[in-house]
Order: C-alpha cells, then sequence, then structure tokens
C-alpha cells in the first residue's frame, strides 16, 4: 500500500502538472496530482522519497562535488529554458507554420521539463537534510529558543532573491526621484520606471497564467516609498545591510559550533537549496510571462483559449493542431475534476467514479476542532490579528493592513499580500519555501508547514502568531 503524503496546494494547468510529474519520474515513481477547478493538491509516496533523500543526504554528507555538480547543472537547464522564451517572444509568431509551431512547443516542453526536475529534486533533497541538520544541531545546542535562532540563520542564504532584488531597486529609485526633487510624470521617470517593469513584470506569472505587474503596480509602489519615507528608509537600509549581516552571522555560529566536514557540507547544500528554489521559481515564472504572446497563438490555431490549450497532453496538441481534433469536452471535464498520477513510473490521468476512488484512498482525513497548531518558525516575531484567508491570487489583489496571511503555500503574486500582513501562516513549506524566504527578507513573523492552518482556521478568526515557537493559536472565533 501507498503511503501517500500532501505535498503542496496552487493554482496549476495539466502542462505544468504533467511536465513536473515527468521531471521526477525516474526519481520518485509515486506522485499523483488532484485537479479541482484549476487548484491542484499533490501527494508523494512517502516511503520512496524518504529512500530517495536518504541517498542524496548520504551524497551530500560525503563530498561537496555533490553539490557543485547539481548547481551547475540547474543553473544550465533554466538558463536554456529562459533563453529558449525570450528568442520566442522575438519572433512573429503569427508568421510561423502550424510544423514551426508545434516544434517550438516540442521544445517549451522538454526544457520546462529539465527546468521543472530541480523543483521536486531539491523538495526531495530538503525532506531528510533539514531533519538531520535539525538533529544535529541540537546535539549542540539545547536551549529551544537558542536552536530556533541558529537553525534560522544557518539555513537562510546570504544571496538574494528576486523579490527582494525587486524591492531594492524599487527603493533606490524611489529616493533618486525624491533626491533630485523629480515628477512621477516626468518622462525621465516614467522611463526608468518601465526599465524597471520590463525587468520585473514576470514575478506573478505562475503555474495558472497570472497577469504580469503592469506600469501602474511599480508607480503606485513608488507613491507609497515617497509617502512613507522614514519606513522606506528603514527597509532599504535593512535590505542593503541584509546579506552582510548574516554571513557574519553565520561565520560567527559555526566558529563556535565547530561541526565536522560532513555536516558543514550539509549546511552548505541547505543553504544552496534555499537559493535554487526560487532560482528555478524565478526561471520558470520569467519563462512563462515571455512565452503568453506564444501560447494565445497556439491556442488560436488549436480554436482553443490560452488556457484550455494547457489541458491538452503534447501528443493530443499535435492532433489538434494538425487533425483539428475537438478535444472541448475532454478539456472542460479536466479543468473541473481529474487526478494525474504518476504510479510506479507510469503517467495516467483518471476521471469520474475511478478519480474519486483514488482521491478517497489518499485525500487527508477531515481535521478535528483545534485551536493551536504547531509549524516550523521561518521568521521569528509575534504577531496577533484577524485571519485572511488566500486561496488564490484573486483573494488579496485589494486587502487591506492589520491581518495575518493564512494560506497553503505563497507565491511571488502574494508579495504586495505578505508586504501588508503582520504575519505569515502556510499549511506547506519549508526551508526553500516562498514565504521562508520573503518574510525572513521582510522581517515578518512566519509559520510554515503547519499542513492544516487553512483548515483549522477561518477568515475573521482573530489568532496570535508565536513564531519564535513555530505555535499559532486561536483566540477567538470569527
Amino acid at each position: 500500500m501507498i503511503k501517500w503524503a500532501w505535498q503542496f496546494q496552487r493554482m496549476m494547468d495539466l502542462l505544468r502538472s504533467h511536465s513536473f510529474a515527468t521531471a521526477f519520474a525516474n526519481n520518485l515513481k509515486n506522485l499523483a496530482y488532484l485537479t479541482r477547478n484549476g487548484k491542484v493538491d499533490c501527494y508523494w509516496d512517502d516511503d520512496m522519497a524518504d529512500k530517495k533523500s536518504l541517498e542524496y543526504l548520504a551524497q551530500i554528507k560525503a563530498s561537496p562535488k555533490f553539490l557543485q555538480d547539481w548547481s551547475k547543472n540547474c543553473e544550465k537547464k533554466c538558463k536554456a529554458l529562459v533563453e529558449f522564451a525570450k528568442n520566442t517572444h522575438k519572433k512573429d509568431i503569427k508568421r510561423l507554420s502550424i510544423e514551426e509551431i508545434y516544434q517550438l512547443y516540442d521544445v517549451f516542453v522538454s526544457l520546462n521539463t529539465h527546468a521543472g526536475f530541480f523543483a521536486w529534486f531539491i523538495r526531495c533533497i530538503v525532506h531528510k537534510a533539514v531533519p538531520e541538520f535539525e538533529k544535529l544541531l541540537k546535539q549542540k545546542v539545547g536551549n529551544e529558543e537558542k536552536f530556533q535562532k541558529y537553525r534560522n540563520i544557518l539555513t537562510a542564504t546570504s544571496k538574494e532573491s528576486f523579490v527582494g532584488e525587486e524591492e531594492r531597486e524599487i527603493h533606490a529609485l524611489a529616493f533618486e526621484i525624491i533626491e533630485k526633487k523629480l515628477e512621477l510624470n516626468d518622462d525621465k521617470v516614467i522611463q526608468k520606471i518601465k526599465k524597471h517593469e520590463a525587468k520585473f513584470k514576470w514575478i506573478p506569472c505562475s503555474y495558472y497564467d497570472e497577469e504580469p505587474y503592469k506600469t501602474e503596480y511599480f508607480l503606485q509602489k513608488i507613491k507609497h516609498i515617497i509617502d512613507d519615507q522614514q519606513t522606506a528608509k528603514r527597509v532599504l537600509h535593512t535590505i542593503k545591510g541584509m546579506r552582510k549581516k548574516l554571513q557574519q552571522q553565520q561565520e560567527k555560529i559555526m566558529k563556535e559550533l565547530d561541526f565536522d566536514e560532513p555536516t558543514q557540507n550539509l549546511i552548505q547544500c541547505l543553504q544552496e537549496c534555499v537559493y535554487y528554489k526560487d532560482f528555478v521559481r524565478g526561471a520558470l515564472n520569467k519563462s512563462y510571462c515571455y512565452l503568453y504572446p506564444f501560447f494565445e497563438e497556439l491556442g488560436k490555431r488549436c480554436n482553443l483559449s490560452k488556457r484550455e490549450i494547457k489541458y491538452l497532453f503534447p501528443e493530443e496538441v499535435k492532433e489538434t493542431l494538425f487533425n483539428n481534433k475537438d478535444y472541448i469536452p475532454l478539456i472542460k471535464e479536466r479543468i473541473k475534476f481529474n487526478v494525474l498520477i504518476n504510479k510506479d513510473g507510469k503517467l495516467i490521468t483518471l476521471f469520474g467514479k475511478e478519480a474519486q476512488a483514488l482521491v478517497d484512498e489518499i485525500e487527508q482525513a477531515t481535521v478535528k476542532e483545534v485551536t493551536e497548531i504547531k509549524g516550523m518558525c521561518a521568521s521569528p516575531g509575534y504577531a496577533k490579528a484577524k485571519v485572511k484567508i488566500v486561496i488564490d491570487f484573486g483573494d488579496i489583489q485589494n486587502e487591506t493592513h492589520d491581518f495575518i496571511l493564512v494560506a497553503s503555500m505563497t507565491t511571488p503574486e502574494y508579495t504586495v499580500a505578505m508586504e501588508k500582513a503582520l504575519a505569515i501562516v502556510t499549511d506547506e513549506g519549508g526551508i526553500t519555501c516562498h514565504a521562508a524566504i520573503v518574510a525572513r527578507e521582510m522581517n515578518k513573523p512566519c509559520v510554515i508547514g503547519t499542513k492544516i492552518a487553512t483548515k483549522v482556521f477561518h477568515h475573521g478568526d482573530i489568532i496570535e502568531v508565536d513564531a519564535n515557537k513555530g505555535i499559532v493559536r486561536k483566540i477567538q472565533k470569527a
């Protein structure tokens, strides 16, 4: 019997689900993607993941070469995908033949699969590497508060995330405007904002065709910085000094604890996993943004929308493109409810009663009434406020301040809401997740990996987040 374990929930189309399931098929044979109205819950075989993760752990501790090899390969595959997307974006897609269109699609599927492999690879590494590191750290540090502090510092990356880079550059641009006493409608200012937009507009473009940031979005960020310069100066100062301060803290702790070489290799690998998880996500989002016009045109050639075309398997796209085969009823069924399962290395799609039977087998049990849950401290601190449950991006676009963001997981398009939130709590996540990386950069209390936060808490509940201890408590029901 397969020991299914929930991994994440997000909005994702079949094209991405299929690519990622294919990517890790040879390493983790049992994966299941449960799709309901575009929302995907992913499960893996926990026993098989344990086995594979322990194999990786042994290689990590044995030699730094394992880390060097996979990081170079990761960069190579991700850069190839982004370069392909940029080049495709420059093409006059409307003038291409059907054969040329399909050839580009086929190349994308391959490159996306190769880059997507590393998202699963990193998840599999940290599955056992984090508990092993925590065990070794506890042997050196007995005090719980000190343990939490040292764990967060040692597993953080001193390399800048793409969200951190955008924050730093938008603050620098805003203060340049202030110092030079420029008007926001000045042609030179608009030109600089447009340049910033071209560099970072792709950030929210995730697995479900989310809209890229527009000029107005960045303009509003600059206005907000100008309106609250005291806070903005503090934020910019923190951003600029964060990486150097972290490096100094890490060096001090490593000297104090005097870990052996295998443990040093493990810690370095965890730090790189945090960075490369963000790096992979950035490459995927950037490439998806560049390829929006391509998939728009591919959909038109098949009499389908940009989203509908992404609910066909590659061989079905070929049938539709060359032979005008009608898959619309099947596409609608897949969007509504389907299970894509990689079982024993073979990818199959289930519908109807067969799919429901599998869902019943692997779905988590209903959560009983609880008032306190525990997760992992991703960023220390304390907050008490009303809950805002976030299921998808539409739930947060107009959100105000003074709330605690509770989500299954966060993605780059959640960044605006994370800036407004007093604290962040997620169902999923480890040290490499988006919420952990961004919360540290924003200095927000954050508890990740609770598994059940979105099921225990409801919109409007008053909760307190004691991130230092990884505890979230319900104070008052909505």
